[in-house]
């Protein structure tokens, strides 16, 4: 039985499925050409065509509410009408325009261009974050104190100046430098080591400094 679409020239009427993304479902006919129809939404400026080969039914006039049945379940996005998750439908421009739309299993070349520009990105920001954490890593490993198992507390001072804090925990001593962010530590008159300002291990001197420094507790 072939459908009426006179019926929908005088009464506004609803889609089933409604077309996702499109908040009330009231619609008016607008234009019929011989593929497809041009519907205008009753609450929006959203106008849209559907093929008629996307038409499954259309209700009886007697019916209170008038509906349309649409043979699949579509979305609108981006100004294009499309059948839901699958193959992209683009909006005709004029009348006749056609109903585009990429076949089945076919690649879409838009969609692998994003994802390839989106893999770029991902490696790039990835590089930078390797680049930025063996910078970080290579400015705790070199306070650029320039001190060595050699120096004690007079050749200290005599590098570095007067520190601004002295913190004494025999047989440690710790030597707080604010323009440097560390403290300079001593044990037993002997330079072994530089903590961060969050005690942090940032140099030592000598195999065995290493776990005493991380170990030792803040005073």
């Amino acid at each position: 039985m072939p459908l009426q679409f006179g019926a929908l020239k005088r009464r506004a009427f609803a889609l089933y499925p409604p077309i996702l993304n499109i908040e009330h479902n009231q619609w008016r006919l607008r234009k019929t050409t011989g593929p497809e129809i041009l519907v205008s939404n009753l609450k929006s400026d959203v106008e849209v065509w559907i093929p008629k080969r996307m038409i499954r039914e259309i209700s009886t006039a007697d019916e209170p509410v008038l509906s349309v049945s649409l043979a699949q379940e579509l979305e609108y996005k981006a100004g294009m009408l499309r059948p839901y998750g699958r193959r992209v439908v683009e909006m005709p421009s004029a009348p006749g325009g056609g109903f585009g739309r990429v076949p089945d299993g076919a690649p879409s070349k838009s969609r692998g261009r994003q994802a390839a520009t989106q893999f770029a990105g991902v490696l790039l920001m990835g590089l930078l974050l390797v680049v930025l954490a063996r910078f970080v890593l290579l400015q705790r490993a070199d306070p650029g104190l320039a001190l060595t198992a050699g120096d004690d507390y007079a050749s200290v001072v005599r590098k570095l100046g007067p520190a601004a804090e002295e913190h004494k925990q025999p047989p440690y001593r710790a030597l707080w430098y604010p323009k440097r962010s560390c403290y300079v530590v001593l044990r037993d008159g002997q330079y072994i080591g530089a903590l961060d300002s969050h005690w942090a291990m940032i140099d030592h001197v000598g195999p065995n400094t290493a776990p005493l420094l991380r170990t030792l507790p803040r005073f």
